[in-house]
């Protein structure tokens, strides 16, 4: 597996900071949080992408997210989450990111729980991006959160994704049958001195080809690729370990939801299920090595990204010291499940 992690560990850090620490302490990548208040965000300039982009590059480090903040499943109108989920899908496809992580947000008025459309609403806009992203590069993954915290929570929104993303194919309508030619009419054959019929003289143009249709816009998704495989690959599931696990989902359980689904795995320590302060990794008491093991007893071998949560937990300690032995935890802990 590789290992990446997430920029919401270093608050604030520049880019080519964050690539030099990634290469430095033996990560292959990393998940870019995208937030007016970091280095990287969907306001950056043509320039700033690329700038970005070739920062990493030269580092040999991958950017693996870009973890944006659009909640799929938010009440309201279509249309400004979907502008938000096309410019994330913008940005992740200039720095050359792989995924876009998205929140559900779909809590009802009275409490994190969805309220009864949040499901239909997430698969729609998800559905409805999915064409765009797939013709980008890009997966969009719904990430184990807040209205939407377990493994069954998050499939049961990629199931209606499924139905709606994936519409049968058009047919082609059936060759219309042509009646039969009346028969033509024998012309007396000319005389002596007659005119014969008018024939296509050289000078003639020779008839059109047949109109071959115009050309798709460019960054269109048309024929094989806006096809069912390609809009499947568009949206996933992101399992962040933490919360179907306050959501009282066994690991097992969530891998077996999200497996068809799965894009990568966030992991993560907290204190308790009461106290979810972050903490370096194998310092709390969140299962981690239960929630790695499935992946490999399926032989999966996607990507592990710790999310230290140090912007919100300003007097955790900082992230670049504990880079190291959280990479060695992981390695132990991979180890350990494949004995």
């Amino acid at each position: 597996m590789k290992l990446a992690f997430s920029t919401l560990g270093v608050p604030g850090m520049p880019v080519r900071d964050v690539a030099r620490l990634a290469a430095a302490s033996g990560y292959d990548g990393v998940e870019l949080r995208a937030h007016p208040e970091e280095p990287v965000h969907p306001g950056l300039a043509p320039a700033e992408r690329a700038s970005a982009a070739g920062e990493f590059r030269r580092a040999g480090v991958a950017v693996l997210t870009v973890a944006g903040y659009v909640r799929v499943a938010e009440a309201g109108t279509d249309e400004p989450v979907l502008v938000g989920l096309r410019e994330l899908v913008d940005l992740a496809h200039d720095l050359g990111a792989a995924h876009v992580r998205v929140f559900p947000g779909g809590g009802g008025p009275h409490g994190p729980e969805p309220d009864p459309e949040a499901d239909a609403r997430a698969a729609r806009r998800l559905a409805a991006t999915a064409p765009y992203a797939a013709g980008r590069g890009v997966r969009l993954l719904l990430e184990t959160h807040d209205s939407h915290r377990t493994g069954a929570d998050v499939a049961r929104v990629l199931g209606l994704v499924s139905t709606l993303a994936l519409p049968p194919e058009p047919t082609a309508p059936p060759e219309p049958v042509s009646p039969p030619e009346p028969a033509k009419p024998v012309l007396p054959t000319p005389g002596p001195g007659q005119p014969g019929p008018p024939s296509r003289g050289p000078g003639l143009p020779a008839a059109p080809p047949a109109d071959p249709g115009l050309p798709a816009a460019p960054g269109t998704v048309t024929g094989r690729a806006a096809g069912p495989a390609a809009r499947r690959r568009a949206v996933g599931a992101l399992w962040d370990v933490l919360h179907p696990w306050l959501g009282g989902e066994e690991p097992a359980a969530t891998y077996a939801a999200l497996a068809p689904h799965l894009g990568y795995v966030q992991v993560k320590d907290v204190a308790s299920v009461e106290d979810t302060t972050t903490l370096p990794l194998g310092a709390g008491t969140l299962p981690l090595a239960a929630c790695l093991a499935p992946l490999v007893r399926a032989g999966w071998d996607g990507w592990l990204c710790w999310e230290y949560e140090k912007r919100w937990y300003p007097r955790a300690a900082d992230l670049p010291d504990l880079l190291g032995p959280a990479r060695e935890h992981l390695l132990r802990l991979l180890r350990g499940a494949r004995a």
